[in-house]
């Protein structure tokens, strides 16, 4: 992959802890990750994975630490999330379209109601992310009448509507039947070599491979592996990484 690098630091999380009652999820989790990185974020079940890609654009909210998006503290109450969540694209497991909207309508919606972007003009620029995804002939197909696949390649489009900075995914290929996977998969990796900065939640060892620079392995709440993917990946430091990937291998 030939993608550059930049160490400007767009996200920093200081000391993340999370509890769910007297359960501790996250444990003073703290990393940077710099404009232009892909970082994939492995680990078992129930490992914190997706409670933490959650903290950072706080649909789940921080018990203690901070998250710093660039400058702006996500963290601090004085700060209008919403206002941050405009450049922070988040792709979830089960796609979350609107089941009432076409897929030109779903991509249209936020611009449209966030950003006070005309209709006509939002309308060009989602023709344009369906075509991006390979979709533009679905552009009035509702979810329903579409494939698991193509449902989440339309929410990966939705996303992009907003011209996010970074883009948070949850398992994105996770509730998908294994010949779509790819499809997906294609998408994130033109993505990456594309530039955009991307925090990806997931176990597809040839994604990561081909498109993550960096990979962080979560362990009961705490990362106990951090390096470059191919390094993670094939010299694993870690016994409890090793046990892992020995699963996936």
């Amino acid at each position: 992959m030939s993608k550059q690098l930049h160490s400007e630091a767009i996200l920093r999380v200081i000391g993340l802890n999370k509890y769910f009652g007297d359960e501790h999820i996250l444990k003073s989790i703290s990393t940077t990750i710099s404009k232009g990185e892909v970082v994939a974020i492995m680990g078992p079940s129930g490992g914190g994975k997706s409670t933490f890609i959650r903290c950072i654009n706080r649909i789940e909210e921080p018990t203690t630490g901070q998250i710093y998006f660039g400058d702006l503290e996500v963290t601090g109450s004085k700060n209008k999330i919403c206002d941050i969540r405009r450049d922070i694209g988040m792709v979830f497991q089960n796609f979350a379209l609107f089941p009432h909207l076409s897929a030109l309508e779903n991509i249209m919606l936020a611009p449209t109601k966030i950003k006070k972007i005309s209709k006509v003009k939002s309308k060009i620029n989602a023709m344009a992310l369906l075509k991006r995804v390979g979709l533009e002939e679905k552009a009035n197909n509702f979810p329903e009448q579409l494939s698991g696949g193509q449902q989440q390649r339309v929410a990966i489009a939705r996303s992009l509507a907003m011209d996010p900075k970074i883009l948070l995914f949850d398992e994105p290929t996770s509730a998908l039947d294994p010949e779509m996977v790819r499809e997906v998969l294609d998408v994130m990796v033109s993505l990456a070599q594309e530039g955009m900065t991307m925090v990806v939640v997931s176990h597809e060892i040839n994604f990561i491979k081909e498109a993550a620079s960096r990979v962080l392995v979560l362990v009961n709440g705490e990362i106990i592996e951090d390096g470059p993917s191919k390094q993670v990946i094939e010299k694993p430091s870690h016994q409890r990484t090793k046990e892992f990937l020995g699963n996936l291998l």
